[in-house]
């Protein structure tokens, strides 16, 4: 089981987002999106373990179609990334302990289920040990980026942080570490390498959107368990 259930959107992101409150830009994101940042720190610190550090490693942000509440998310998502870095980096804050739970709590436990209770063989998929991931955090939060997508423009400058769009190729050498924020374009217009978490907030009774916007499918080799 791999999905964390987000229904605490209220009151940041409103369910609908229309021109009568589409200027009503929130000043903080839900708790389950600082979680799934969290998450994703953690994935890339294990993936980092089990030798992917200079592979592609993509989180999914989807909250909203209009471009002002794209760009606010990056941008607060991008602070709530220098908050936990600056934590990271200092040993100081609650990150630290937040991390180590969701690795006991979350992380340990799914891959277990994986490795022993599925038909599912991949001998990449290891348990690893919190002083193991400790060690890791540091390189893998530092390495992340914040990028806003959307098709108004090719850079996207958010409240003086530059946000560029996301080419994988230009480090394909090093490996691309980024949290994508957008809409349509996000999910029609770019494929998101080593795509491991998506916070999915959209409704649609459209199944082939609701397909394409979630991209919770494909093969996801030596970190399959990682996926949130």
């Amino acid at each position: 089981d791999i999905i964390r259930f987000a229904e605490d959107q209220e009151p940041w992101i409103p369910k609908k987002i229309n021109k009568h409150n589409v200027e009503d830009l929130p000043d903080d994101v839900p708790t389950t999106l600082k979680e799934a940042i969290k998450a994703f720190i953690l994935t890339n610190a294990i993936r980092r373990l089990r030798g992917h550090g200079n592979k592609h490693s993509s989180m999914l942000v989807h909250v909203a179609l209009r471009v002002l509440w794209i760009d606010r998310i990056a941008w607060l998502i991008n602070e709530i990334l220098r908050g936990y870095k600056n934590q990271i980096k200092s040993g100081q804050g609650n990150v630290l302990y937040d991390l180590e739970e969701m690795f006991y709590n979350d992380f340990i436990p799914t891959t277990k289920e994986v490795k022993n209770n599925i038909a599912y063989n991949d001998p990449k998929i290891k348990t690893h040990t919190w002083e193991e991931v400790k060690s890791e955090l540091i390189a893998a939060i530092t390495k992340i980026e914040v990028r806003s997508v959307h098709g108004l423009k090719k850079t996207s400058v958010i409240e003086y942080h530059r946000i560029e769009e996301i080419d994988y190729e230009a480090h394909k050498n090093i490996g691309l570490s980024v949290i994508a924020v957008g809409g349509n374009k996000l999910a029609r217009g770019i494929t998101l390498e080593g795509l491991s978490i998506s916070y999915y907030l959209r409704t649609t009774r459209m199944y082939d959107s609701l397909m394409l916007m979630g991209r919770w499918f494909g093969y996801r080799p030596g970190y399959a368990d990682l996926c949130r």
